[in-house]
Parts: C-alpha cells; sequence; structure tokens
C-alpha cells in the first residue's frame, strides 16, 4: 500500500521476490536488524505508524536496502475537512518540539488536484515521509503565540533526502512559516513573488493548512489544526535556490576561496563585524565549518568594500564601490525595501551572498512580515508611505552603505531609471493591486479557519 493518510484501519503486506529472504521490520522509526520482529503474516494498521522493512538472507548476510513508508491515522472529525489549499499533516509521535533538535515525525502533504481543492481522506498524497522537525526563529518564538517550525526530509538512518514537495525542485530543508503578526497573512507571499518577478531568486511559497499532532494520540483530529502557514524553502546554497560555488575546508587561497558566501544579518549575534560595525553571521559554510582563512578574507572584503566606499574616489567605476558590489543587486533590493516600507530590510533581518569570482550581493530578500505599513517601530510611522526607508535607521551602521551609493549620481541615476522600468509592468500599480486581490481570494476560506482555532487543546489562538 502507498504512504500516506488513511481513514480506515487496513492491514500491510510485504513482499519479496527472494524466496530465500527474510524480511525484518519495526514500527517505531528504527532501523531494522537481523533481530528485528520477521515478518510473517500482514500488519496490522490502525494508528499513526512508520512502517521500516528490510531483507536478510545468504546473500545479503548485513541486510538489504531499507524501505520506509509512513501511514498516518485520520480521526473521524477530520475525514469531511477539505480546503482550496494543500494540506500538510505532521506527527512526532508524542515528541515535544523545541528549538535546539529536530525531532523525529512522519508528514504528507496532500496538494490540491483538478477540482483546485485538497480532500484529506480522498485525495492523493503528493508526498509522505521522514522528517526531522523543530521550532525556528527569535523573536517569533518568544513574543507570537504561533510556532515556525524547520524541517529536513530524512532518509531511513536521518540522514537529510532530497524531495520535491508541491513541484518544487528536490531540496531537503524547508520551512513552515506562520504569519503571526501580519493578519493578512500574506505579506512575505507577496514580496518573494515581487522579488522572482523582477528577476532576483526568492524562496519559493505556497499557502498550506496544517495538521500538528505532538500528543501521542495516533491519529490526526481535528484538535490538531493548527492553521494556515506559508511552506517555503530555506535559503541555502543550491542549483536552484542560491546558486553559488560551495566552498570547501581547502579552498583557503585565491581564487577559490573568494566563494561562494551566504552571510546573515539578525537580530541578535554576530560571527564578526565589519569595519562599520556591522554585525554578520556565517550561513554557509556553517561557523562549524568556515576555516581561519576564510573568515579572514571575507571580513577583509567587507572592510575594504566600506574604506573604498566612504573614501574620496568611491565613485570610480573601476577601484570604487563597484568593483566590490553588484550594484544592479543593490538598487533591486533597495527597491523593494522601499516599495513595501520594508522596517527589516537591511536593519536587522536580511542576507547577503557572494560567488566565487563574483561580488557582493544583497539577498535573497527576507523577513517581510512587517512591510507594508505592518509596523509602528520605537515612534517612528514606519507605515507611512512618506520619506525614504533607507533614511529611517542611520543610527544604524549598515545603513551607511545606502545613504553614501545615493551620493553618487551615476547610482541614484541607475535607481531612478529601474524605478521607471518596473513601474511600467513588473510592478505597475494594476498589476500589485492585483497581486494582493489574488492573494486575499486565495486566502478567503482558509483564512477563517485559522482565526477560528479550537480552543481545545491548541496552544495557538489567534
Amino acid at each position: 500500500r502507498a504512504p500516506g493518510a488513511f481513514a480506515e484501519p487496513f492491514s500491510l503486506t510485504l513482499t519479496t521476490t527472494d524466496p530465500d529472504a527474510d524480511i525484518r521490520y519495526t514500527l517505531d522509526g528504527s532501523v531494522p536488524t537481523e533481530t528485528s520482529t520477521l515478518y510473517t503474516a500482514p500488519i496490522p494498521i490502525s494508528l499513526t505508524t512508520m512502517v521500516q522493512a528490510r531483507l536478510y538472507s545468504p546473500t545479503l548476510p548485513d541486510g538489504g536496502e531499507v524501505v520506509s513508508n509512513a501511514y498516518l491515522a485520520l480521526d473521524a472529525d477530520v475525514l469531511d475537512f477539505s480546503s482550496n489549499l494543500p494540506i500538510v499533516l505532521i506527527d512526532t509521535f508524542g515528541a515535544t518540539l523545541d528549538q535546539e533538535t529536530f525531532r523525529l515525525a512522519s508528514t504528507v502533504f496532500i496538494n490540491t488536484a483538478d477540482d483546485d481543492r485538497a480532500d484529506i481522506a480522498t485525495d492523493p498524497t503528493d508526498f509522505a515521509g521522514r522528517i526531522g522537525i523543530r521550532i525556528r526563529g527569535n523573536s517569533s518564538t518568544y513574543f507570537f503565540e504561533k510556532q515556525q517550525y524547520a524541517f529536513e526530509t530524512w532518509d531511513e538512518f536521518n540522514e537529510d533526502k532530497k524531495a520535491s514537495i508541491l513541484g518544487f525542485p528536490r531540496e531537503s530543508d524547508w520551512i513552515l512559516n506562520g504569519p503571526y503578526s501580519d493578519k493578512t497573512l500574506m505579506r512575505n507571499y507577496l514580496a518573494y513573488m515581487w522579488s522572482n518577478r523582477i528577476g532576483r531568486y526568492a524562496v519559493r511559497t505556497r499557502f498550506v493548512e496544517v495538521f500538528l499532532n505532538t500528543s501521542g494520540s495516533g491519529k490526526i483530529s481535528a484538535a490538531n489544526y493548527d492553521g494556515l502557514y506559508v511552506f517555503m524553502e530555506k535559503i541555502k546554497r543550491d542549483d536552484d535556490r542560491v546558486n553559488i560555488q560551495k566552498l570547501e575546508p581547502t579552498d583557503n587561497s585565491e581564487p577559490e576561496i573568494s566563494g561562494g558566501y551566504i552571510l546573515k544579518r539578525d537580530w541578535e549575534g554576530a560571527n564578526f563585524y565589519t569595519s562599520l560595525g556591522v554585525p554578520l553571521l556565517y550561513e554557509e559554510p556553517k561557523p562549524e565549518d568556515i576555516t581561519p582563512q576564510q573568515a579572514a578574507w571575507i571580513k577583509n572584503y567587507y572592510d575594504d568594500f566600506e574604506t573604498v566606499l566612504h573614501g574620496s574616489n568611491f565613485t570610480d567605476p573601476v577601484n570604487g564601490y563597484a568593483k566590490y558590489i553588484d550594484t544592479d543587486a543593490f538598487i533591486d533590493n533597495n527597491l523593494l525595501v522601499e516599495l513595501t516600507r520594508n522596517l527589516d530590510g537591511f536593519r536587522a533581518s536580511y542576507y547577503m551572498h557572494k560567488d566565487r569570482g563574483g561580488k557582493l550581493n544583497p539577498g535573497p530578500i527576507w523577513d517581510y512580515n512587517v512591510a507594508l505599513g505592518n509596523a509602528d517601530w520605537e515612534g517612528r510611522a514606519d507605515y507611512l508611505p512618506e520619506g525614504w526607508r533607507v533614511l529611517y535607521d542611520a543610527p544604524y551602521s549598515e545603513r551607511q552603505w545606502y545613504p553614501r551609493l545615493f551620493e553618487d549620481p551615476e547610482f541614484r541615476q541607475k535607481w531612478d531609471d529601474r524605478w521607471v522600468e518596473l513601474r511600467k509592468d513588473l510592478l505597475s500599480t494594476d498589476r500589485l493591486m492585483a497581486d494582493i486581490d489574488d492573494a486575499a481570494a486565495l486566502l478567503q476560506e482558509a483564512q477563517i479557519r485559522n482565526f477560528t482555532l479550537p480552543d481545545s487543546g491548541n496552544p495557538h489562538n489567534i
């Protein structure tokens, strides 16, 4: 039987074409060994179960390939559930989630069918398998009632396993973003759409409705409804994500040491500070993997850029700031921040990357939940469209990049030209308004359920 959700108990039959082989299996998520339960008859399945099986024979004394299937049981009170959005079912087998450790779980993704609806009990499975899941986020974890989740698709040995989910390119790292502070639920979704539209990669997204069972009850029930989430890719180096070279531990001299790097600015923490005091974190390579030579190289690159940027010859097209940064990418990034009035844009939550032999590139864009009028921070009217977002945070040292860049008439002219170009079509008022209307229509049904979560045992009432 194919893995996925089920409503009625059934008996699972395991088969092999090798008459001399024994089938050993487990039901607790562990890898079968030669001492695991011997398969002799169909296995009764009535509750959520993770079945793993392995062949042992004279020709396979150490065991064959491990085959794993997840079956998630549905309680009677969800059998009629359907949505115009994909449905995600997750069962942690009673494990409580935290920020530190990925916990083993089973998941089932049910995509919308030809009728543009997903029926929890009858529609085919888009993806079913093992995952490791944990709570993610910084301020959202402490201040928001609705948690965010990171998960990895795993193989039978709890190692990363690439998979395509809901049509996204194959990868192993994913995010379920719960837009708690954004009551429209759509700001990240829209911003990432607009970035991709203008040719700057942002993570792919789909709105989904999530059921998360951490109780160990063995069935997905209505009480496990966790609301509406944005399913999205995790920012990482990949041909279909941030397409940069992999920086190996042996790449400690030119030209290999020049990339690729992914850096992150977050509310807390820093692996190093630039000469202007910008706190940055290593995203790739990870802090535990980056070598001292690589750490020194990327810091020196930032320091050299900032020194030249604030030097007397900073507008020189060969030896000025343009030697260090992708000017067009910096313009597009700033346009999106200004268009959406993103409070966190180049202030507290963003990514940057640099490919081997390439220049510093801002992005992919990230964390736009306090954009588009959804903020009034420290007495500043950030929700108002007047003025420049980039000038509001002059005390923050990273803001000294853009104010200085705008002192170059050539940069200002390129910014103006790009804005005029985008407003003709890709970011025209008509298209932007249509995008908002389309997102509102898409969310109309699910947002009602999201804002009326059941009271019994659900910690995420909003």
